[in-house]
């Protein structure tokens, strides 16, 4: 039998604290740090982040490092390309990470090639980056759940080392990626959430939010 634990010392009582107490922490600790640091967005960018960090996304705000930036990703013509040549063109990026061989990743193509298709016509590129060995098991993938192998209006790229290559020359390793599927948000040269494993695309107020975040063209 465990023994029970001893009574509380004389003058003291054990009462549970609060949920609104961890809410205010969180806010304090995470949420005012987060949103004090984006002191160059407008209020419509704030409040888009703020709704995206209320969903449960990760805040990250920090600026991304030259060896992120210039991490090379393969297109599909056996190129390559990289965070700064995407962002070049000063639209948002919504920088996505999957596999062929990640069964929630394929639950979420179908609406990852949505959501480019609901933001065109907007200052976004939604980049989708594939972790698989080789272009024919991505392009399979994108085939079996988007009905063609490179989806417009997504720009669809392939880590270079794949699944079983080096992890020091992959983007989402030097990102801090360690499961699939995974997103951030990155504006500006900064990346400024991170949205972990599946995510509701098509609900209206996450849809509202990213849009925030790209102006019209």
């Amino acid at each position: 039998m465990t023994p029970k634990p001893p009574p509380p010392p004389p003058g003291t009582t054990s009462r549970k604290v609060p949920r609104w107490v961890y809410l205010v922490l969180f806010v304090v600790v995470v949420a005012l740090p987060f949103l004090g640091g984006l002191k160059s967005r407008t209020s419509a960018d704030k409040e888009a982040l703020a709704t995206l960090v209320d969903m449960g996304a990760e805040p990250i705000n920090r600026p991304l490092r030259d060896d992120e930036l210039d991490m090379p990703i393969q297109t599909h013509d056996g190129k390559s390309t990289n965070l700064r040549t995407l962002m070049s063109s000063g639209d948002t990026i919504i920088l996505h990470f999957w596999a062929s061989w990640c069964g929630p990743c394929m639950q979420e193509l179908p609406e990852i090639g949505k959501l480019a298709q609901a933001l065109s016509g907007r200052r976004v590129q939604v980049v989708s980056v594939s972790h698989d060995d080789a272009w024919a098991e991505a392009d399979a993938a994108l085939v079996k759940t988007n009905g063609k192998a490179q989806p417009e209006p997504g720009v669809w790229l392939r880590e270079i080392e794949g699944q079983s290559g080096d992890d020091s020359k992959m983007l989402r390793v030097r990102l801090g990626t360690m499961q699939l599927p995974e997103t951030y948000i990155l504006v500006d040269g900064q990346a400024l959430v991170r949205l972990i494993a599946s995510q509701p695309w098509s609900n209206p107020r996450l849809l509202r939010a990213l849009e925030r975040l790209a102006p019209a063209r």
